[in-house]
């Protein structure tokens, strides 16, 4: 394991604290945990580029409102089955 010095805002700081309370961790390890999804979203766009499966980059690429709610409208409107309801 290596160590590092970090600098970072003093909001921000206020907030890795309060966030790594609520997940029950350490800030080592949220910081840990977050670089890890960052290197990995990262590299893995990369791998998926260099494959060229850039179609499933597309289709995992942030939702369009419009074409989400036109998706919407093709679902029947019924009401819940009664073990679906909230």
């Amino acid at each position: 394991m290596n160590t590092i010095n970090l600098q970072i805002p003093n909001w921000l700081h206020e907030s890795l604290n309060k966030v790594a309370a609520e997940q029950n961790c350490s800030v080592s390890l949220f910081i840990t945990l977050a670089v890890t999804e960052k290197i990995t979203l990262l590299t893995s766009k990369e791998y998926f580029e260099k494959k060229g499966n850039a179609r499933l980059l597309k289709l995992a690429s942030p939702i369009n409102r419009e074409k989400f709610d036109k998706l919407l409208d093709k679902v029947a409107d019924v009401e819940p089955e009664e073990r679906d309801k909230l």
